[in-house]
């Protein structure tokens, strides 16, 4: 089977050439933002370097027994660790687990892999247990590391990777994979691809209804005539807003593993696209520039009416709203505040 990874050509073909040339660094670092597929591309890596199928080396055929091993997460040879707890840090004790897991000859492959994700979440403490594996690797080994941006990673670390960035899918690509992997064209789709940035995990993960429900709540505030209706329509949908994120909270995880981060996430990228679409066609007047569906006649409206420096603004908002909700400050406070900022 080819890459599973849509896109990312080139750093398909740098790998390839790698593995064809026995010439794979033992240590990748690949960044990119969340959904983009870095977690896939390491995975397939993990495959490639184990693949028995015939031929050069190159990428992984999904077909043979240890790539079917690798895909269900039942290779003795693979092991994986994520942040996790409260702080969402890479913990001392998993990263150990790893570096002694790597001293010891493979079990039944050709080599072991280490999939390390979230790079970016190392302590100190972590990141320096890894860093002597890393200079010093054992044969057989790999260790794929992956990230939102290097930037945000240990520099001892970056320095010592071969680096990857996966970019953003076009947005055609996003449409089509929704297509075909979710059956789903149209104004739905167009949202889900406008929200993504360009991550089709994240494209393929977005509840659409939800999504819907963000977009139609901002359309009905953009409705109303500008000043007290429109505030008043504002306040109407921030309590919507801390009632919804409430009832997340409420439970451990929300609905299907919906939680009140992935619900904030998605209200704010919401906002964004919704703001951003207006301002675009404010300015350009071009439908055919919009990331997101066609625009309704509240957003049309609308973007007749923003100013030169009304965007900086609006997003400065965001992040504060963003910023405070994780704080733990009031959640009905923070709503209120968003809108009453943004349509004085």
């Amino acid at each position: 089977m080819p890459w599973s990874l849509i896109g990312a050509e080139g750093a398909k073909r740098a790998l390839e050439g790698m593995l064809a040339s026995g010439r794979l660094p033992h240590a990748i670092l690949l960044t990119g933002p969340s959904g983009c597929g870095k977690y896939t591309l390491a995975r397939d890596l993990a495959m490639a370097v184990n693949c028995e199928a015939p031929g050069p080396p190159g990428s992984p055929c999904g077909e043979c027994l240890p790539c079917r091993k690798i895909l269900a997460g039942t290779h003795p040879d693979i092991v994986t660790i994520a942040p996790k707890g409260k702080t969402a840090r890479l913990a001392i004790d998993d990263v150990r687990s790893v570096r002694d897991a790597l001293t010891f000859r493979p079990f039944e492959g050709r080599t072991k892999a280490a999939l390390v994700r979230g790079a970016d979440s190392f302590t100190d403490e972590s990141g320096g247990a890894l860093l002597k594996t890393l200079e010093e690797p054992s044969p057989d080994t790999l260790i794929v590391l992956t990230a939102l941006a290097s930037s945000a990673v240990m520099s001892t670390l970056v320095s010592r990777c071969v680096h990857f960035r996966i970019p953003p899918l076009p947005r055609p690509e996003i449409l089509k994979a929704l297509a075909a992997r979710r059956g789903m064209t149209g104004p739905q789709a167009e949202l889900l691809a406008g929200l993504s940035g360009g991550a089709l995990g994240k494209a393929l993960m977005t509840d659409p209804e939800i999504a819907k429900s963000f977009r139609e709540a901002v359309d009905a505030v953009f409705s109303r005539p500008k000043g007290p209706a429109r505030l008043l329509q504002g306040m109407r949908c921030a309590a919507g807003m801390a009632a919804d994120y409430g009832a997340l909270k409420s439970v451990d995880e929300g609905q299907d593993g919906f939680g009140p981060a992935d619900w904030l996430e998605l209200a704010e990228l919401s906002l964004r696209l919704w703001w951003r679409d207006a301002a675009v066609l404010g300015a350009s007047g071009d439908d055919g520039l919009l990331d997101g569906p066609a625009p309704s006649p509240a957003l049309r409206a609308f973007a007749g009416e923003l100013k030169a420096g009304d965007l900086p603004v609006f997003e400065e908002a965001c992040r504060r709203m963003s910023d405070n909700v994780r704080r733990f400050v009031k959640a009905e406070l923070v709503f209120d505040n968003f809108w009453a900022t943004v349509l004085e």
